[in-house]
């Protein structure tokens, strides 16, 4: 018996009675994150908007169902969302999130940032704090209502992060062990 915890296989097809996963709807992540940035936008009367993608890890299913998640919700809310860059791929890390949004302050223009997890939406915080700018002038989103990441949205410098449980996958994991033994 295997159990996928927070990682969903990349082949579902490994999935059957033996081999089971516990973890959030990806889906739903990127889903939770188009809703809000849609309606920030339609408040604002804004239609068009420019974003700057923060990618976890390449290949990833999470990366990739966050991603197409949150952009389809942005179309299906009437958001027309082009790239102000192309992604940049930081392996849900703090540090290379701030490595490679950094050569973009000043240079380009975006309207909001999507990051695929807190810790990279945290790296644009700092970055841009560096610079001297309010990380709130424009909305950074995250996923997984870490506790830095709850911070974050506390003080304002996050917009918002979709909470992802790590206790309750924990408990379902250990369930589920039990039960295929």
């Amino acid at each position: 018996p295997v159990v996928f915890v927070n990682r969903y296989p990349s082949d579902p097809s490994v999935l059957d009675e033996n081999c089971i996963y516990v973890g959030s709807d990806e889906h739903t992540s990127g889903k939770f994150q188009g809703e809000w940035l849609a309606e920030y936008f339609k408040g604002k009367g804004q239609n068009d908007i420019k974003y700057i993608l923060l990618n976890g890890t390449l290949g990833q299913t999470s990366t990739t169902l966050r991603t197409e998640s949150v952009l389809q919700a942005l179309k299906d809310a009437g958001i027309n969302a082009a790239e102000a860059t192309a992604p940049l791929a930081c392996d849900f890390d703090r540090a290379k999130a701030m490595d490679k949004f950094t050569p973009l302050i000043g240079s380009t223009e975006y309207d909001c940032i999507i990051s695929n997890n807190d810790a990279m939406a945290l790296g644009v915080v700092e970055a841009l704090e560096q610079k001297g700018i309010d990380p709130a002038e424009k909305p950074i989103v995250g996923i997984d209502a870490s506790k830095d990441g709850r911070q974050g949205v506390k003080d304002g410098k996050l917009a918002m992060s979709v909470f992802q449980d790590p206790v309750g996958q924990g408990k379902g994991a250990i369930l589920a062990a039990a039960n295929l033994i």
